[in-house]
């Protein structure tokens, strides 16, 4: 029976398929070359694709960090100018009850350190900072007869006495800002810049 059995293998083997020929064969052949090569070139236009698609993301991935850096520059930017607004903002009105006070212009930026401001950056007890300051260094603030108004007796500097500067007169006691207060707003008068001519 195994003998049987074989012999029908080999016969179904050899035996010819209906409308396959080596023609036929030759042509299958062909087809499957061909679709392997263009398998092939898929494959390879695949792979050229996936490397732009990975440069594109690359490059979108660079942009977006550039993109993020410049946001987070302009962020910096915007934080120092919205404090600097602040401090302009507050500075503004120190200088306003400054010379509500009757403090010289020219003074009110050394003493801005020591004003107290609330949170929303209005001034707190600056009649209490000023009135203190009056007390200690009277001779920052302007007096009523700075300038003399009559002319027949104007107030004159001459230019051979002592030219002060700003330190000295802030630092002056008042006993002696007093004796030469004439000479300081003459000075002033005249246009003499605190110790520069």
């Amino acid at each position: 029976m195994a003998d049987a059995n074989d012999k029908d293998k080999d016969q179904k083997i050899d035996t010819p398929i209906p409308g396959a020929g080596s023609e036929d064969l030759e042509g299958l052949k062909k087809n499957r070359d061909t679709i392997l090569a263009e398998k092939k070139g898929l494959q390879a236009e695949n792979a050229k694709l996936l490397k732009k698609i990975e440069a594109a993301e690359t490059k979108t991935l660079e942009e977006q960090n550039k993109y993020k850096e410049l946001y987070e520059k302009e962020t910096e930017k915007t934080k120092a100018l919205t404090a600097k607004l602040e401090t302009n903002t507050r500075m503004s009105a120190f200088n306003k009850a400054a010379a509500v006070a009757g403090m010289d212009a020219e003074y009110s930026e050394i003493f801005f350190p020591q004003a107290e401001f609330d949170d929303s950056g209005v001034l707190q007890n600056s009649e209490a900072l000023f009135a203190k300051l009056k007390e200690t260094k009277p001779a920052l603030f302007s007096s009523p007869q700075k300038i003399s108004t009559d002319p027949a007796k104007p107030t004159v500097f001459k230019p051979g006495e002592h030219i002060y500067s700003r330190e000295e007169i802030r630092n002056m006691p008042p006993e002696e800002y007093k004796k030469n207060r004439e000479t300081i707003q003459a000075q002033e008068c005249a246009g003499w810049n605190y110790g520069e001519k």
